[in-house]
């Protein structure tokens, strides 16, 4: 009788005992071995692991014919993957009802093309963790040729289905400044439940529609989004097309850019900025009308610790989302004292401004910087014991040359902000008399250097022909005692 009952104890342990996770970690060179890595992935157990460098730390090309199958399993994906020929697949990646991913690594230079029965460039069904930079990642709608004949379409870059669960840490979406007409990127489309943590929209024209669309449960926290004005200034879109029976919240998020009506189909949850004037949010903390102050910087990683090859949405000393989110909401990250107030505090938006102090052993801020983006645009600065000077060389958006000059504050030797003037007329010689020169109120400049060699500007002027933006500069001349000689 013991004998028996010992052996029914045994069976009932041995088929009841939850098999021990399993986690495999696998590098793959191409496709064809990232396309086996799926598939055996998918025939382990439902509890296994399976880590795929995708890669090895060096990027690797995908060819317009690959076809990957369904991931239906737990698979994080990292890795650096190009479109041959700036095109691709018709679809990278989808996951089936029962898969569980992490995506992270860059995914760069593709063309997305619609296909029958395909709904995303990557599809989600089942559980997705983004972390990734999708950068120049797009669908063309253009039409040519002699028949007028046309391809591409609004295929999203990432499709959320109605059963899928999608959440964004970190993500970026970059686009670049690309002059066809019928550009159309959307990057989500959500018809699940997805949150965006942390995450960055980068648009450097209005060319481009509505980046998300959304008709589930969308949750927008700590997000920066910026529509950088271009020549169709009257074509602002929305960030966020929420559709009949979907539900967009956002809070402690910064959009720039984009039209304000959007607001009336999104719930605020406080603490966000929009520049938009007609932008209908009132909660506590909500501020509209006014300058997002973001600058993309394309070297921000080199200082700042965002992963290898990550541009970022920063947030310059003056703007409205240095230290001021709503303290309920703030993320959980390390914060830094933004704004030089001696009180460290949470921003609004993606990315937490760390003032860098360079000082004068590291180069400080003289010297003249140009915009490498931009030719016959130069910034000189000129630091004394009583002030700080700055001259801008720079043209109106006619092409007028004009000279901005002001003094401003000097913080931690690296963050100059100066209100700023323009001469109008005079300072010249006529008959011999002379008329001096005419100044009238230009804006504010900011400029803040983050390494001996780069720096950002940013500027707000209501004088005719200039308007609000940022740019990037690079440091041509230094003054030798301050450092950086090298």
């Amino acid at each position: 009788m013991l004998r028996n009952v010992l052996l029914v104890v045994a069976f009932l342990i041995f088929f009841i005992t939850p098999a021990v996770a399993e986690e495999r970690r696998l590098l793959v060179n191409d496709m064809e071995e990232l396309a086996q890595a799926i598939l055996d992935a998918n025939a382990r157990p439902e509890s296994d692991h399976t880590i795929v460098a995708i890669g090895g730390g060096e990027w690797i090309k995908v060819p317009s014919d690959t076809e990957l199958p369904i991931i239906t399993s737990h698979v994080s994906l990292s890795g650096t993957i190009y479109g041959e020929d700036d095109n691709g697949p018709k679809q990278l990646f989808k996951i089936g009802p029962s898969g569980k991913v992490k995506l992270s690594g860059r995914i760069i230079d593709f063309v997305v093309r619609s296909a029958d029965g395909m709904k995303g460039f990557i599809e989600n069904e089942g559980e997705l963790l983004v972390d990734a930079e999708f950068k120049f990642v797009r669908s063309i709608y253009s039409c040519g040729g002699r028949l007028g004949t046309c391809f591409g379409g609004d295929t999203p870059v990432i499709f959320n289905s109605e059963y899928g669960r999608l959440n964004l840490e970190g993500a970026v979406f970059e686009e670049e400044d690309y002059s066809q007409t019928f550009a159309k990127t959307i990057f989500i489309e959500n018809r699940g439940s997805a949150t965006l943590k942390e995450v960055q929209v980068y648009l450097p024209n209005y060319n481009w529609p509505t980046p998300i669309i959304n008709s589930g449960y969308l949750s927008l926290h700590n997000v920066s989004m910026v529509n950088q004005p271009g020549q169709r200034e009257d074509e602002r879109h929305a960030a966020v097309e929420t559709t009949e029976g979907g539900v967009t919240e956002s809070v402690n998020s910064v959009y720039g850019g984009f039209s304000g009506d959007w607001c009336d189909t999104a719930t605020s949850l406080g603490y966000n900025i929009s520049d938009s004037s007609e932008c209908s949010w009132s909660e506590e903390g909500d501020i509209t009308n006014t300058g997002t102050g973001l600058i993309w910087r394309d070297d921000y990683r080199l200082t700042k610790g965002l992963p290898p090859g990550r541009s970022a949405l920063v947030p310059t000393r003056i703007s409205a989302a240095v230290d001021s989110a709503g303290e309920q909401f703030c993320p959980e990250k390390v914060i830094f004292d933004g704004n030089g107030d001696g009180i460290a505090h949470c921003d609004r938006g993606a990315i937490e401004l760390r003032p860098l102090g360079l000082g004068d052993s590291d180069g400080g801020i003289n010297g003249l910087f140009y915009n490498p983006e931009a030719d016959g645009h130069y910034l000189q600065v000129l630091q004394t014991d009583f002030t700080t000077l700055v001259v801008w060389n720079t043209f109106d958006k006619d092409g007028n040359q004009a000279w901005v000059y002001g003094t401003g504050e000097l913080v931690d030797g690296s963050s100059l902000v100066a209100e700023t003037y323009i001469n109008v007329n005079g300072g010249s010689f006529h008959n011999g008399e002379f008329t001096p020169s005419e100044a009238v109120y230009w804006g504010r400049i900011e400029l803040e250097v983050h390494t001996c060699t780069d720096g950002a500007v940013a500027y707000y002027s209501n004088y005719p022909g200039f308007g609000d933006g940022s740019f990037n500069v690079r440091r041509l001349g230094y003054v030798k005692q301050l450092g950086c000689v090298d």
